[in-house]
């Protein structure tokens, strides 16, 4: 057998791992029960019209630059280490929902979510980003954006939607406490990261 037959074996094999793949996503969306699209429509006081609606994948990039800004504001701009084509590629893979708000069709804010399991209420959603640009802030379009989520999280019939703010961002807690979020003090997150990960998994 020689080189060229070795590597389109190779070739093969990989086109027939990313097949399975492909149709094991296709297969699991196809399972999932229909719901109608959420979709946010309101006028601002400042008479601009916002619209909150569904990620679509042509959206990787917006994402990713608000992802950076973000990050920046939490003041750990070099944590972020997926690229547009992550999040492409996971979108696709369905291990992600996210929204886009837009004013007069420009986009200003996004959040990002993804379902979890409560074994004692059963289907959830966690809330890992909600980020609007700063010059569109006080507007009302991150409650929007919330709307939007817990929207969809009722239409699946979710017990809980989650996420987490920084200890110092107390805008944010405020605001969350005012429209009914309940803090978790009696909880403390734990998180390993790649090398715990590899550190557990093969010591």
């Amino acid at each position: 057998m020689d080189k060229f037959d070795l590597s389109t074996r190779a070739v093969t094999g990989a086109l027939a791992v990313i097949a399975t793949g492909a149709m094991a996503a296709l297969l699991y969306r196809s399972r999932q029960p229909r719901h109608p699209p959420v979709r946010i429509e309101e006028w601002l006081d400042t008479g601009e019209k916002l619209v909150v609606r569904a990620g679509i994948v042509a959206d990787s990039h917006t994402i990713h630059g608000m992802v950076k800004r973000l990050a920046h504001f939490e003041r750990m701009p070099e944590a972020v280490e997926v690229t547009p084509e992550t999040l492409r590629v996971d979108f696709n893979d369905g291990h992600y929902w996210a929204a886009i708000a837009e004013v007069n069709g420009e986009a200003v804010g996004f959040v990002l979510f993804f379902p979890v399991y409560s074994t004692w209420e059963g289907r959830s959603i966690h809330l890992e980003d909600l980020y609007v640009l700063e010059h569109s802030r006080s507007k009302g379009i991150g409650l929007a954006m919330l709307k939007y989520v817990t929207k969809f999280a009722a239409d699946r019939g979710c017990a809980r939607v989650e996420w987490e703010a920084l200890d110092w961002n107390v805008k944010a807690h405020e605001f969350y406490e005012r429209i009914g979020a309940a803090k978790m003090p009696e909880w403390i997150k734990f998180r390993l990261d790649r090398n715990g990960i590899n550190k557990v998994a093969y010591s």
